[in-house]
């Protein structure tokens, strides 16, 4: 099916970015709802994030902007991106803009594992710091005796 996109115009009426018009959370616009395989998410860890200039005319040319480049997106899962049609084969699309809405998901799972980690890690951390101490407490007690 096609996107819904809507297309915003400066005052000169040239295009400079497409955005999606709804984005329908509720249990009632979906089916076959399953957990998140965390195979699907740890996909995003393949996304290359860049800092770029904007060409787009009433983007301020003075500043620097952070994102994902839509074509680079595509490869590593398609539902992210948004399309157009190829100006030079109409029947084709092409990426056109990355659904960064869409990555706020991918990216909670993965923080959330990452959560799980950390708080399996923390118990280790305190024995590690304890075992350091009662090394440090050892080495003195060694220099004790070699000064004695």
């Amino acid at each position: 099916s096609r996107r819904r996109h809507t297309r915003f115009r400066n005052v000169t009426g040239v295009q400079t970015c497409a955005l999606p018009i709804w984005d329908g959370s509720s249990l009632r616009y979906k089916r076959d709802v399953e957990t998140l395989d965390s195979k699907l998410a740890d996909a995003i860890l393949n996304l290359r994030p860049v800092w770029y200039r904007s060409k787009c005319a009433v983007d301020r040319q003075d500043w620097s902007w952070y994102g994902l480049i839509a074509e680079e997106v595509d490869t590593v899962d398609p539902r992210l991106v948004g399309y157009t049609q190829d100006p030079q084969d109409p029947s084709k699309l092409i990426p056109d803009s990355v659904q960064y809405a869409r990555l706020s998901v991918l990216l909670l799972d993965v923080v959330k594992r990452q959560k799980t980690k950390i708080e399996a890690l923390e118990p280790l951390t305190e024995i590690v710091q304890k075992l350091v101490e009662q090394v440090e407490a050892l080495k003195t007690e060694v220099a004790a005796l070699k000064a004695a």
